[in-house]
Order: structure tokens, then sequence, then C-alpha cells
């Protein structure tokens, strides 16, 4: 492979608590470097495709076989090869000793790398981009010191990321925009590119950040709080899109207000903020070229449903097989599960494991629904209905959830996925808010999200 590596480069900014230095490298240099390595000129792809299999269903796999490649290709003039840029970011604890000390990266890759490729580390397929400045922990004095001392972070986050962000503003380097530039791809042809970001990959809090909305609502709609556990349509999440033009309008009008110490338009236009779970703040992508500021954010595995979901349903089930004295049996069923290829065998109850890790919860979900059933084997009379749709309820998130990572995806697995998110909403309410716990709600962002999926793999791929 090329090692020429792209050089580090300091940067610095002025906050209230001094002078906050951060390193990063070009970022259109790093795209180059990813675009011309000549070990993966098997594994590229240069312009988008539109599979169809035996069946006549549309076939989703790499990121040119969604429908923003297509659209992204006719914003740009003939003969145009889109570089689409997937950035990820992930605030990493260091250590708990030595000052607590934190790192904040970015990485970069491109969706002209097959996913098979770009998502194993082994490849060298992804570059590390930044080193962003980790923003100081709130003092706790009071809730509007800790609000005011939000607002400086994201000030300073959107000051960093502009100047990491600044070569796409300002591509290409004295050329023509409506040109592109001319870049050597990894098969030895020279094309003319766009870099483009489409994708940013990280934690919900992470995205909250980045996008300036608030922690427990959706970056990519206006569902209300109160709705964030239902199951909308795909019509009903479109007329809750967040625009970008229509936020940056608002913020522009709070910032005039501020300035003209116009309190009544200012708390008008806070209002507006707040019934769209945001905050006046600026959101560090409004004003990339070619790029919907709000479509960026991705639905994971790991953070929705490893960690998320799979995490909400153990502690359902835990309350359900106590209420209904079965926590005993599921705990003997579950310790005594053999082993087998590529599966991580539990060796105790299930209530003896303290500590969950995305591995831990890989194995969950490939067992938690036949021990689930074993354990409310021969119920009373009286049971029978709340057993059996707490089964559907378990089965259906399961299912879902293994659907969702086949690597490969059809309009007929896209329909299975959405048969069982119904199946999974129509049971859920009934099940848990009548033996589990009264005041249990389902209005958190991460089973939102999981409307998301299907929309996600119809533009961007698998």
């Amino acid at each position: 492979m090329d090692n020429q590596l792209p050089k580090w480069k300091e940067a610095s900014v002025t906050t209230p608590n001094g002078r906050k230095v951060f390193y990063f490298r070009d970022l259109v240099e790093c795209v180059q470097y990813l675009l011309r390595q000549r070990p993966y000129r098997d594994h590229m792809v240069y312009g988008p495709v539109r599979a169809i299999d035996s069946e006549g269903d549309r076939v989703y796999s790499e990121m040119n076989s969604g429908d923003w490649w297509w659209e992204t290709q006719d914003k740009l003039p003939p003969g145009a090869t889109i570089v689409p840029l997937i950035c990820g970011s992930d605030e990493t604890q260091l250590t708990d000793f030595s000052g607590d000390q934190k790192a904040w990266p970015i990485y970069l890759t491109i969706g002209n790398i097959h996913s098979s490729i770009r998502n194993k580390y082994s490849y060298l397929a992804q570059v590390v981009l930044a080193f962003l400045p980790v923003p100081p922990k709130f003092r706790g004095i009071s809730r509007s010191d800790d609000r005011i001392q939000r607002d400086m972070n994201q000030q300073v986050l959107c000051e960093v990321a502009k100047i990491v962000l600044d070569p796409l503003r300002r591509f290409p380097e004295g050329g023509d925009i409506n040109t592109g530039a001319l870049w050597p791809c990894s098969d030895g042809k020279m094309r003319r590119c766009w870099p483009i970001l489409a994708s940013w990959l990280a934690d919900h809090m992470e995205h909250a950040n980045l996008m300036g909305v608030k922690y427990n609502s959706c970056p990519k709609c206006q569902v209300p709080n109160d709705k964030l556990g239902s199951l909308l349509l795909p019509p009903d999440l479109e007329s809750h899109r967040r625009k970008s033009a229509v936020f940056q309008q608002k913020y522009r009008e709070h910032q005039d207000a501020k300035r003209a110490d116009d309190r009544q338009t200012l708390k008008t236009v806070e209002d507006w903020f707040d019934s769209t779970s945001a905050r006046p703040v600026p959101c560090i992508f409004w004003d990339l070229p070619h790029v919907e500021a709000y479509d960026l954010h991705r639905p994971d595995i790991l953070h929705n449903i490893y960690i998320g979901m799979f995490d909400h349903l153990m502690t359902w089930i835990e309350g359900f097989l106590q209420r209904h004295g079965k926590a005993t049996v599921f705990d003997q069923i579950w310790s005594n599960i053999p082993p087998y290829p590529d599966f991580y065998h539990p060796g105790k109850a299930y209530r003896q494991v303290t500590q969950w890790s995305g591995k831990e919860m890989r194995n969950f979900g490939r067992i938690i629904y036949p021990a689930f059933a074993a354990a409310l084997h021969n119920p009373l009379p009286r049971q029978r209905v709340v057993f059996r749709k707490a089964l559907a309820c378990v089965r259906s998130l399961v299912y879902w959830s293994l659907v969702v990572q086949y690597r490969i995806q059809t309009t007929e697995t896209l329909n299975y996925l959405a048969d069982y998110l119904e199946e999974f909403h129509a049971t859920k309410d009934e099940v848990y808010h009548n033996t589990v716990n009264e005041r249990t709600t389902f209005n958190f962002v991460k089973i939102h999200l999981m409307l998301h999926y299907e929309e996600s793999v119809q533009r961007f791929g698998h």
C-alpha cells in the first residue's frame, strides 16, 4: 500500500477557558489517499447501480445500490464520480487513572470501497482524520450554568469542525465546483471526482451534540417525545423530517433577536426550537455542499440494538419472569445452554451476569427467544394469552434484529422488517404495561430509531 498518509496539522480555537489545541489531517488529501490504493482495485465502485433479483425485487447491498447515490449523481455533471465520505466519531475513555484522560477521534473511509473491506480494521481502509478537543465536564452548580457550558461546548465544536471540514467547502481548491477534480483511482484511471459527506457514525449522545438536538429526541425527524414509542408509517416519518434550511433560518432569527435584545421574538424562536426537540445552536454540517445535515445519521446495530433495545428487553423480561414466578426456571435454562461454534457459552445464571458487552449482547439475541419460550412452557390457563403475546413480542424483536443484519437486502426482506416491527409494537404495550411495571414507558429514542432502518437501507444500501 501507499504509505504516504497526509501529515498531521495543528490548529487551535479560543474559548473562555483558554486556548484549545487540536490535531487534524487535510480531509481531501485523506480521501485521495484512500481512493488511489492499489490493493483495493478489485473492491471498488465508481457509479450507482440499480439491481433487480429474479423475482423483480430491488436489491440493496453496497452504498452505490441505494437511492442517495442516484439522487446525488443527478445533481452533478455527466461523467462525475461521487466519492461518498463516511465519518465516525467516538469520545473514548483512555484511562481511569492519570487525570481521567479522554480522546475524541474522527475516522474517515469512503463508500467506494466495498463494505466487507472498509469495515475490517485489518484492511486499513479507515484513516484517523482528527482528534477533537474533549469539552470540559459540567460543574453541576445549576441548570443555567450547565446550559451556558453546553452552548459554549457546542460553539467550540462548531469552530473545530469548520476547520476540519473546510476542504469540502473549498473543493476543488483553485478550480470550478462544476467540473470537480481529476484524481487517480485504484485501477490506475483518472476520474473527475466529487467528495461528498454521506454518513456520520456515532452513538446517540454524540449525534445529539453534533446535530444540536435534545438528547431524548430523534436526530432525523421531529417526532414529539410522547410519540417516540409509537409505530409510524413512512409517510408520517417523512412529514416530520428535519430540514437544514428551516433550522438555519430559525437559528439566524434567534441570533438576530439576541443581538437586538428582542425578548419577545427570542422567546418565540426558542419555543419553536423546543417544540421540535432541538436547541438554538448551530449544526456543524449545515453549510456543506450537497449535504442534508439531518440525513447523515445512521442507525447502527451496536448502539441501537445490542446495547440499546436488547438492554431494555433484558429489564422487561426479568420483571415479567419474576411477576409470573418463572425467574428461577429461566436461570436454570440459561446457565445450561450448551456451547456451539461462534457462540459464547453463558456459564452462569442470567441474573448473575453483572456486565454485558456487545459480544454478550449478540449472544443474548441468539438464545433469548428459545430460552424464554422454554421457561414459559406449560402455562396456567389464565397465563396463556399473556404468555403468547410476550413470546410474540420477544420473537418479533429478535427476528427483526437478525434480518436487519443481512448483508444483502431486498424489497421482500424489507417487508419482513416492517412486519416484525408491526408485530412488536402491537404486542409490547399490553404485555409490558400490564405485567412488568405500570410506569414503563416506550417513549425513548432507540425504540424510535428502529423505524429509520428501512429508509436507511433504501437510500444508502447496507
